[in-house]
């Protein structure tokens, strides 16, 4: 397994998730497994090749968002990448189960997406009354300076105040 973060590190970082509502892995994929899932992901072949299509602006809306893209994870081509993304996972609890595998790929223009607008509050509801815990997401950078734009602290409402901005080195992980 390329993603190795010692037991030390697991313990500050879920100390960062559960305070602040997130937490930033340090390069927890190789170079080698980056490159190859890029490669495989821009490839003109059918069998690795991902079908981008445009996403709702807003989960439950009728308005796509031209700017952002997403492509489902199912093919066999990115096996590998799920496997040590789940032992990721499972290093920080072992309950933490993977559903759902995407790529999502914004590109240059449009509006900077609103705060909590990635998985519907009928989900999350439907989450914690099964597993009494709440959903997140696994970002793996496969480029660099991979922006993402967090609220820490506000785990219902985003204060603008806290507006932050994150760059991931590819091979970085956010939580």
């Amino acid at each position: 397994m390329s993603a190795v973060i010692d037991d030390d590190a697991v313990e500050i970082l879920l100390k960062c998730f559960w305070e602040d509502g997130y937490m930033i892995m340090p390069k927890g994929f190789a170079a080698e497994m980056i490159t190859t899932v890029r490669a495989k992901i821009e490839a003109d072949d059918e069998s690795t090749t991902l079908k981008f299509v445009s996403i709702f602006k807003e989960v439950g809306s009728n308005t796509f968002n031209e700017f952002r893209k997403m492509a489902l994870l199912n093919r066999k081509a990115y096996k590998k990448l799920k496997a040590e993304a789940t032992l990721l996972i499972k290093k920080f609890h072992m309950r933490w189960q993977p559903k759902e595998w995407a790529a999502l790929k914004s590109l240059p223009g449009g509006e900077e997406q609103d705060p909590h607008r990635d998985i519907p509050a009928v989900e999350i509801d439907k989450a914690r009354k099964k597993f009494s815990e709440i959903q997140a997401g696994l970002i793996i950078g496969l480029t660099e300076n991979t922006k993402l734009v967090l609220y820490p602290k506000c785990f219902a409402v985003a204060d603008p105040r806290r507006r932050t901005e994150v760059l991931l080195g590819a091979g970085f992980t956010a939580c």
